[in-house]
């Protein structure tokens, strides 16, 4: 029975990939024509991490919520697909792994939640609060800066120094970080059996810290800029700053689970 189960479990995982395939190929192309969205990828390397564990096993739901979310899931994928609208088709793929996993009773919803992380925000949202969110940071930045001595400016959402110039896209004022520190945060209650509200809890208080930090992010992006790296500066921005809170971020989360387990 609990070899049965077992393939039974992995046929349905196979199931879901193939019944998402556009999606998944929409995603893998998405992450190589745009650098930014590839934060999400830390999304499958916490989802494996949590895997490890032996809490990540749930149990078995009701059957009609998991096959209800994985209708929906798949009518939100053809929805999407239609009317080539790609944020529905992909919101489907989420959905449809819960109604998985609760179906299974494993990996435990809130593990398989995660996968909520690795689907790209979408533009409609990221532009309802820019240029404003972007230019806010960068006169907070820049206010810093010249109080630091610093020759540098800012003009809207671009810092200007002599040294070049560096213009903030929708993802640089925050959502970056809050990808990264709100998937942090939901792993470190997933990983320890915790349930998806005290995930969500974790998670919205660690993004909370996500415009403070950008704004120290933008600042040393600055730094950089004034002492005429600017491909050093781009880089920090675009990349260099996520990928540092996320190892830093993901040692605290492991160190700190160690010291309390």
């Amino acid at each position: 029975m609990e070899r049965r189960a077992g393939l039974g479990c992995y046929v349905s995982w196979i199931a879901l990939a193939v019944a998402f395939s556009p999606v998944l190929v929409d995603l893998a192309r998405n992450w190589v024509a745009e650098p930014t969205d590839r934060v999400v990828l830390i999304a499958p390397l916490l989802l494996l991490l949590a895997l490890r564990r032996g809490t990540a096993n749930g149990r078995a739901g009701s059957g009609l919520a998991a096959g209800s979310a994985i209708a929906i899931g798949i009518a939100l994928e053809l929805l999407g697909l239609l009317s080539e609208t790609r944020s529905i088709a992909r919101i489907g793929l989420p959905i449809a792994a819960l109604g998985v996993a609760g179906w299974n009773g494993r990996p435990a919803l809130a593990v398989a939640a995660l996968v909520f992380f690795a689907i790209p925000i979408p533009d409609t949202l990221l532009l309802l609060a820019s240029p404003a969110l972007e230019s806010a940071v960068v006169e907070a930045a820049g206010s810093i800066l010249q109080g630091l001595g610093a020759s540098v400016q800012a003009h809207g959402s671009s810092l200007v120094a002599s040294g070049g110039r560096i213009n903030l896209h929708p993802m640089d004022g925050g959502a970056t970080l809050a990808i990264v520190l709100g998937a942090l945060g939901w792993y470190s209650a997933a990983r320890l059996g915790e349930g998806v509200r005290r995930c969500g809890r974790r998670a919205a208080l660690l993004c909370l810290l996500a415009l403070p930090l950008q704004v120290l992010v933008v600042v040393v992006t600055g730094a950089l800029l004034a002492a005429g790296h600017l491909d050093a500066s781009r880089f920090w921005l675009r990349h260099g700053a996520w990928i540092t809170v996320f190892l830093l971020g993901l040692a605290c989360v492991h160190r700190g689970s160690l010291r309390f387990a």
